[in-house]
């Protein structure tokens, strides 16, 4: 299984730049039976690279479409890992503490948490609204917090839970998975 696995590590942005620019698009014209790309840790990289938030937008939106055009050629699937953050308007109180007398500030607000499409309710995408736009399909890999117990008394089973948060061809919905010793 692995010998067609390709694995590429990249520590900085134009590293990354130029393998979805370049190298990636010379693959998959050289290897027609490639069906998927996984690029994991985008979010380290961009947030390293880019700490004026409109650049790294910018940068976002750029890689978004050449991903897409990609995928569209080659008739592949690409998914993109992104880290979650704690989203700070989901804490009791936070409104309170804010000033929201602004009406435009509050609608804001309300936009970017309907936006995020929480998966659940304290963790949103890192990358936030701007990935948010990009992407065509959200979708969530958690596990439940248990306890000591519950963990000792469920070893051969551990619960995973997938939800398709955000999809054109699919409704919002959740379904439970293990992974076991077998996989």
């Amino acid at each position: 299984l692995t010998d067609n696995v390709h694995c590429v590590t990249v520590y900085n942005f134009e590293a990354l730049r130029n393998i979805i620019h370049c190298q990636l698009p010379v693959l998959l014209s050289r290897n027609n039976n490639i069906r998927l790309v996984i690029i994991d840790a985008i979010t380290a990289i961009l947030q390293d690279a880019f700490k004026d938030f409109r650049k790294r937008a910018t940068e976002i939106f750029s890689l978004g479409a050449k991903l897409k055009e990609i995928s569209d050629k080659f008739n592949t699937a690409i998914i993109c890992i992104n880290q979650v953050a704690s989203d700070v308007f989901s804490k009791e109180g936070v409104y309170d503490a804010l000033d929201f007398s602004d009406k435009e500030c509050w609608n804001y607000a309300q936009y970017y948490k309907q936006m995020m499409l929480l998966g659940d309710g304290n963790r949103v995408p890192a990358l936030g609204l701007s990935w948010s736009s990009v992407i065509n399909t959200r979708i969530s890999l958690s596990r439940p917090l248990r306890t000591l117990k519950e963990t000792i008394c469920t070893m051969a089973k551990d619960p995973r839970v997938i939800t398709v948060i955000m999809a054109p061809h699919t409704p919002k919905r959740a379904g439970q998975f293990y992974i076991d010793n077998d996989g």
